[in-house]
Formats: structure tokens, C-alpha cells, sequence
């Protein structure tokens, strides 16, 4: 339980302050009228929370450029992919820890039976956006700076 507790407190380090600069760009809350609903930070915390975590988690301090509402897209695809892996880690969770998404496994379990249909749904959104403003590239860059940084924060030993 230890590393499964670290690495809920490394993605609660990475995803708070990426969602706190995320939401300094309207065009997330007017392309995806259900933005608020997708943040993850959230549910890091009280995920923490029920396994009664004692440590205040790190905040990663070297995040991905957002100076753009393409950048703030590429960094979302990101976050909201995590969405995919999580059904399969939700499982692994529920099996060999015995935890579900009312006791420390929230994030991993994501939107549950709905999960395909709200990555369909983002997906959509965010090709419409790329393909009306024509930063297709920019999102993808944005996209890949953002797991190179996530990756970075992940192997940072402490």
C-alpha cells in the first residue's frame, strides 16, 4: 500500500497545479461543457483522503507550456487519457488491494461503464477545435510536452 500511496500522491502533484493553469483557459469551459466534471485532482485527494494518507503531496514546479488554448487542449488529452489505462489499473486495484471507488480507487476507476463514451466525446471535441482553429500540431507538442514532464515528475526520486 506504501507505492500505491506514492503514486497517488505523485499524480495529485502533477494534476492539482496542471488543472489550476487549465483553468485559466475559457475555451475548455466553451468546447466541453462538462470541463469541470473531467478534472482528476479531485478525486487524487479523496482517494488519499480514505486511505488516510498523513503527507501533504509535493507539487511538481516544472509543468508543460500552457500559453495557449491549443497548449491547455493538448495538456487535457493527456489528463483524460489517463481515463483508458485506469479501467484496467481500477481492476488490478480491486483485485490484489481490495479497494474500489468508494475506498481509494476514485481516480482509477474515472467515469466507470461511461469512460469510452466520455473519451469518444472528448475526442470529438478536441478534433472539431483543431481542425476550426488549425493548431492540430500545437496540440500535439502541447500533448507530447506533457507526458515527457509528467514522466520526469513520475521518476524523480525522493
Amino acid at each position: 500500500m506504501p507505492a500505491y500511496l506514492e503514486i497517488l500522491r505523485r499524480f495529485y502533484g502533477y494534476f492539482y497545479p496542471l488543472e489550476q493553469r487549465l483553468d485559466a483557459f475559457p475555451a475548455l469551459f466553451d468546447w466541453l461543457p462538462d470541463y469541470t466534471e473531467r478534472r482528476k485532482a479531485r478525486l487524487l485527494l479523496e482517494d488519499l483522503n480514505s486511505l488516510h494518507n498523513p503527507t501533504e503531496p509535493d507539487r511538481c514546479r516544472e509543468l508543460p507550456a500552457i500559453s495557449t488554448d491549443a497548449q491547455a487542449f493538448g495538456c487535457l488529452y493527456v489528463m483524460e487519457g489517463s481515463t483508458l489505462g485506469g479501467k484496467i489499473i481500477y481492476n488490478i486495484l480491486k483485485k490484489q488491494l481490495g479497494i474500489d471507488k468508494l475506498a481509494g480507487a476514485s481516480f482509477f476507476y474515472g467515469y466507470g461503464p461511461a469512460t469510452g463514451e466520455k473519451w469518444k466525446a472528448f475526442g470529438s471535441r478536441l478534433e472539431a477545435f483543431g481542425r476550426e482553429t488549425g493548431t492540430e500540431e500545437e496540440i500535439i507538442a502541447a500533448a507530447n510536452d506533457t507526458f515527457s514532464k509528467f514522466e520526469q515528475w513520475l521518476l524523480i526520486k525522493k
